[in-house]
């Protein structure tokens, strides 16, 4: 297992994508929150689930990887995590 507690995130600000009618003004982009999330990777079901939870909003989720290296770069696109943001728990097999 891989780990990060406490990471503070930005979510949110994304601009509308997709059709709109002809004349119709565009929404606004989705409202920002900062989230801190607890982020793990760990092995799951012959592969590696990517993991996060925050600790004060609603935002949480996983996804599958079937090899390591896909679930640290998921991270780090979809989080900005560096390799060196990681630690691993003493207990951990990785």
């Amino acid at each position: 297992m891989r780990e990060i507690l406490g990471k503070r995130i930005e979510f949110g600000g994304e601009p509308h994508r997709g059709w709109l009618p002809l004349g119709a003004s565009t929404p606004s982009p989705t409202s920002k929150r900062i989230a801190t999330l607890d982020l793990r990777v760990f092995s799951a079901d012959g592969g590696f689930l990517l993991e996060w939870k925050s600790r004060d909003t609603d935002d949480s989720g996983d996804l599958w990887y079937s090899i390591l290296d896909e679930a640290l770069a998921a991270a780090r696109e979809s989080f900005g995590v560096a390799e060196a943001d990681w630690t691993v728990p003493s207990s951990s097999p990785f």
